[in-house]
């Protein structure tokens, strides 16, 4: 028992041991004929075999009450884990890897892509193997960044009638290996904006906020003697090539069910791991030879508006190679043997590893180590399959997370019960039941340090992958009453509606804060920085051809305070937002942003509008 419990439970025992020795002397004095000896008065027993009877009673009256109350919440945390599994698993800890080419490959480095999901691991200091898996797909060119700044508009003459035209961002791309342009055309470059979100947040709003074109130059256009004008005409290409990444349904970094609204994974990342979204895609223009047939090139992009503060990054800034990665790994826990002689049988995940490994979900329970092909696999008992299994007396699982009792351990046990469908107590036919999970390394990866090594067990051409952030630290689910509070806002605010006014905001502040609270108390602040919201009915084209007529949506207005957002990012959060409130449209409507800041002048930016989700029987 950890020492929280402990205390927990001596609560539990001196409120027993109170109510024996006061309700008891009350009691007897009522009834003296038959409960007089229940009055054992201020000092208790003079007998020392009575004291330890009374001490007994008390401390086993202790435990069942403990477990009693600990028990009401349970049936509120099988109705999250059903409608928000979002909310009852741990957050395991995330971070960046970068993969980095070498050079000598650079044959192979053409066009290989990695699939997303790839496991990997690296060492711990203490030798523990901490895991994780890939989250977005990386494809490797013979690329890498040579230069990154900012460069005046002046310095380009195709530039001289471009009066919306305030800065230009320079990024140099050098083929490796001896390589040239001519060898390859990439359809794409992933880039990741590498440094502390509030150094990359304002490039990020630059990219997809202030960039009017991108121009691009080859090598043979764009090197010229320095303090010369480049006169040459750049291929120009349209700001929509510039894509954001990590918005997509097939771009998660946290494990989601297909059922749960993804709009609620987007805020959960973005106050949890806000990195994962610092990605942007530059898409090949329809002229695939705009790179040209040197060794170099620029992309320049053409911004409409000076940065609002003075900015520190260089070429490392701007990562070729990266992906999200998350402390997320397959286990098949050890078999579970049915006596009989548990209601509840704790799952553990790896007998020789425990201190490092932690049940994040259940994906399958069965009789077979592979249950794909099991005669007898369990289906949860909260689920919305029943309908198919009115002909078979199955037995259903039903899982419990409690803080771990063992002492020096981090995170959460994951218990399992089984039952029937009148929710009793029932032995499976098979007396061995094999559970297939998700793992976390509880609150080990966290420990490692930036720059870690990493290793995938598939042949790719790169030097090294290296962890480019420190991990974030793995967050534990609510448990007892907060489950409760959790499950009745969720319920509560989807009948709310965001139609604007002071219960709007209040509404949405709400929802975020169900979010936040998983993350730093620092986003508190940011939540704070929400100071209006209004909505009003609109009507927008459906695409650019005339013949596909119109549609009502809803125009959302959000107000933000900038000074709250100090190492943050107030567009980023705008960004999705903008993706969350097509939850509140149906399905034939849409919904548009639109912001508006305290310290600025009329509307700051507004995203394009974003169908809606919800569908309407």
């Amino acid at each position: 028992m950890t020492s929280e419990a402990a205390e927990e439970h001596r609560r539990y025992y001196l409120g027993e041991l109170e109510y024996l020795r006061t309700a008891g002397a009350e009691f007897a004095q009522q009834y003296p004929q038959v409960a007089g000896r229940l009055d054992l008065g201020d000092e208790g027993s003079s007998d020392p075999q009575i004291e330890r009877l009374i001490e007994s009673f008390a401390f086993l009256a202790a435990r069942l009450q403990r477990n009693i109350d600990r028990q009401f919440p349970d049936i509120a945390a099988a109705l999250l884990d059903v409608l928000y599994p979002q909310l009852t698993a741990p957050i395991p800890s995330m971070a960046i890897a970068e993969f980095v080419a070498d050079p000598e490959q650079s044959r192979s480095l053409q066009g290989l892509s990695l699939p997303a999901n790839l496991p990997m691991y690296a060492t711990a200091e203490d030798g523990l193997v901490c895991r994780f898996r890939t989250c977005y797909p990386v494809t490797f060119w013979p690329v890498e960044v040579a230069d990154a700044d900012f460069v005046s508009p002046g310095a380009y003459a195709f530039l001289d009638d471009r009066s919306d035209v305030a800065t230009v961002l320079r990024l140099r791309v050098a083929c490796l290996g001896n390589r040239t342009f001519s060898e390859f055309a990439p359809p794409f470059l992933r880039f990741h904006l590498h440094g502390q979100l509030a150094r990359t947040g304002p490039l990020y709003e630059l990219l997809f906020n202030a960039t009017s074109q991108l121009a691009i130059l080859p090598e043979e256009a764009a090197l010229v003697a320095p303090g010369e004008r480049v006169t040459q005409r750049p291929t120009l290409v349209a700001a929509d090539r510039i894509r954001p990444v990590g918005f997509a349904s097939e771009e998660p970094v946290l494990p989601y069910p297909p059922h749960a609204h993804q709009g609620f994974r987007l805020l959960q990342e973005y106050f949890t791991f806000p990195e994962k979204f610092l990605f942007f895609d530059i898409e090949r223009p329809a002229e695939g030879g705009a790179l040209g047939t040197g060794a170099r090139a620029d992309l320049l992009f053409l911004f409409t508006e000076k940065p609002r503060q003075a900015l520190m990054f260089d070429r490392t800034t701007f990562r070729l190679g990266c992906t999200p990665i998350v402390n997320l790994f397959r286990r098949i826990a050890e078999p579970i043997r049915l006596d009989e002689t548990q209601l509840e049988y704790r799952l553990v995940p790896d007998v020789r590893f425990e201190r490092s490994t932690e049940i994040h979900t259940i994906l399958d329970v069965s009789a077979s180590l592979t249950p794909e092909r099991s005669s007898c696999a369990f289906r949860p008992y909260f689920s919305f399959t029943h309908a198919d299994d009115q002909q078979a007396p199955l037995a259903y699982w039903s899982m419990r997370r409690q803080p771990t009792l063992r002492a020096g351990l981090h995170g959460s046990d994951t218990l399992i019960s089984f039952l029937d469908l009148d929710f009793q107590p029932m032995s499976p036919a098979s007396k061995v039941v094999f559970a297939h999970t998700l793992c976390t390394n509880r609150g080990i990866a966290e420990q490692m340090p930036a720059g870690t090594p990493l290793h995938i067990e598939v042949d790719a051409p790169v030097s090294t992958i290296r962890c480019l952030s420190k991990p974030t630290r793995q967050l534990i689910p609510p448990y007892a009453g907060e489950t409760l509070w959790q499950l009745v806002s969720h319920l509560s605010l989807n009948h709310l509606s965001l139609a604007g006014g002071p219960e709007s905001l209040a509404a949405l502040r709400e929802i975020l804060s169900l979010y936040a609270g998983l993350g730093s108390t620092r986003v508190a602040e940011q939540i704070a920085g929400l100071t209006a919201l209004s909505t009003r009915r609109v009507v927008r084209r459906i695409g650019a051809d005339a013949w596909r007529g119109l549609c009502r949506g809803t125009e959302v207005t959000l107000e933000f305070d900038e000074t709250r957002f100090v190492g943050a990012s107030a567009f980023l959060l705008g960004a999705v937002l903008s993706r969350f409130f097509a939850l509140y449209a149906a399905v034939n409507s849409f919904t548009q942003l639109v912001v508006t800041s305290r310290q600025r002048d009329g509307v700051w930016t507004e995203w394009p509008p974003f169908c809606g989700e919800t569908a309407v029987l």
